[in-house]
């Protein structure tokens, strides 16, 4: 999932893990809307995990590079 991004913009993406040995579970997400906008993340699309919830994603708003990445 994060490969493309990786390969697109090589300097201007970094990945960030968690440490192997804490066996932490990330239950990763993936929207496209319109081939327009492009999130991709732990969150939740719900309140509780956009306002309270420890949660990350990233986003993208840009036609070319969505339809590049999808």
């Amino acid at each position: 999932m994060v490969r493309p991004l990786l390969k697109a913009f090589p300097n201007k993406f970094n990945l960030c893990t968690t440490k192997t040995e804490r066996d932490i579970y990330v239950h990763s997400k993936l929207l496209i809307v319109d081939d327009v906008y492009l999130s991709m993340g732990s969150a939740n699309w719900n309140r509780r995990s956009m306002t309270s919830d420890s949660e990350i994603a990233a986003s993208i708003v840009d036609g070319d590079t969505v339809r590049g990445l999808s």
